[in-house]
């Protein structure tokens, strides 16, 4: 009689055993660890004894640089006269920087129920820290070490300045290093930096490409990015790294020599293809406060070295007749800020808002700019009358003190012009 009892006991729990595990979700990374930048490779296999897999959600891989993918493969097979299917999504992912990554699981919906695969930690380290892999196999080994070609090409930032005074231009230039074949590559990410104004240098359509010795070791260097940056606040500004996936032809290292002799190792041009991802690396910019001492009260925070030049089209003149004064600044340093000036306009002039024209040149190691201001003047009575004087502070980084630009002041005489129709005399405002 227990033996019946257990018979038809495991007959009913049988298929639910089954049924509890219709669906497996796994996910893995190979490498793990991984340096920053070598390609490593997410899976996600879902798998069951049913004739429909559902379909797959992947966690958020923002942190990441997608390489591929998603590819999705399917598999069939029968063990014991029972269908076993399976379907694997892959990523070709690369890190940006080092660190502890927690990859959430993936989740599938099937019947209602959500099953989730496990999580994934993740370890990247810089390229030099990585351990020697243990996957069996000498061809493994060799394969593996090959994608690591922080050697062989790499991404640098070069700024002109570490420590600048706030609103003063720090060039920064990103150049490529590389020892072998390169097929092709791309900008994944472009330099930000926050609290600061950015100017992009143009950059040949043909990149120039010299040689560089670093560390007693020949290069093919090419100046990939050059950008001014002019902090506007001051303190630590950090300037996140430019990124490239570069393309490169490797051919398997000799086993009697892996690590030099570039000529044996890299001369063939019918190699794999392995994809990297560079990066320059953050920069961080110590930005100080103009100095306090011989600031002057009207200082507006004009920073670099300037010159100024000013013009009016005639002295004397009626009323009613309009007038043209110019006054121009140009220089090393940015005006763009620069959007008004403080000039003393006679009460009696309709002084109406400047037309303002901008150029800015960037064919030198300092970004240099123009600002032109054009004020109408049209004087409504009569008389003798004086345009102020203007006096216009700037900071000198190069000398460290503050300079005054000025423009003379200048005497109008004003005659009594036709009268406009219809007023009888009024004086008109500047609306009407």
């Amino acid at each position: 009689m227990k033996k019946q009892v257990w018979f038809w006991l495991l007959i009913w729990l049988f298929p639910q055993v089954i049924q509890a595990q219709e669906i497996q979700i796994t996910a893995t990374v190979n490498p793990n660890p991984v340096a920053v930048g070598e390609q490593f490779i997410y899976q996600v296999e879902v798998s069951g004894s049913v004739q429909n897999l559902p379909e797959v959600e992947l966690p958020n891989l923002d942190q990441f640089a997608l390489l591929g993918g998603p590819n999705v493969s399917s598999s069939f097979r029968i063990i014991n006269f029972n269908m076993q299917a399976s379907k694997t999504y892959t990523l070709y992912l690369a890190a940006r920087q080092e660190g502890t990554y927690q990859i959430a699981p993936a989740t599938a919906r099937y019947k209602g129920k959500t099953y989730r695969s496990n999580s994934v930690t993740l370890k990247v380290v810089k390229a030099s820290q990585k351990p020697a892999t243990t996957n069996q196999g000498r061809g493994r080994q060799q394969g593996s070490r090959s994608n690591d070609l922080s050697k062989w090409i790499f991404l640098k930032v070069i700024p002109s300045k570490k420590k600048v005074y706030q609103n003063e231009q720090v060039t920064l230039t990103y150049k490529f290093y590389y020892r072998l074949n390169i097929q092709n590559y791309s900008i994944e990410k472009m330099p930000e930096a926050a609290g600061c104004w950015v100017e992009d240098y143009p950059m040949p359509k043909r990149l120039r490409v010299r040689n560089e010795v670093v560390n007693g070791i020949q290069y093919n260097v090419a100046e990939m990015k050059k950008i001014a940056v002019f902090p506007s606040r001051t303190g630590r500004v950090k300037i996140s790294p430019l990124e490239m996936m570069v393309e490169a032809v490797v051919r398997r290292r000799s086993a009697r020599d892996p690590f030099d002799m570039f000529d044996d190792f890299f001369d063939n041009p019918f190699g794999q293809v392995v994809r990297k991802l560079v990066s320059s690396g953050p920069v961080v910019i110590e930005v100080l406060p103009p100095p306090e001492q011989g600031k002057p009260a009207n200082f507006n925070g004009l920073v670099g070295d300037f010159k100024i030049i000013s013009s009016l089209d005639r002295n004397e003149t009626k009323t009613n007749e309009a007038l043209s004064y110019k006054v121009k600044i140009m220089g090393n340093g940015l005006l763009k800020f620069l959007n008004a000036l403080p000039v003393d306009f006679p009460s009696d002039f309709e002084v109406y808002e400047p037309k303002i024209k901008e150029r800015t040149s960037k064919k030198g190691e300092l970004i240099s700019s123009e600002k032109e201001f054009e004020y109408v003047l049209i004087p409504r009575v009569p008389g003798e009358f004086k345009i102020g004087a203007l006096e216009l502070p700037y900071f000198n980084p190069r000398d460290r003190s503050y300079h005054l630009l000025k423009v003379p002041a200048y005497t109008v005489s004003v005659a009594r012009g036709k009268e406009i129709a219809g007023l009888g005399g009024a004086v008109l405002s500047k609306e009407e």
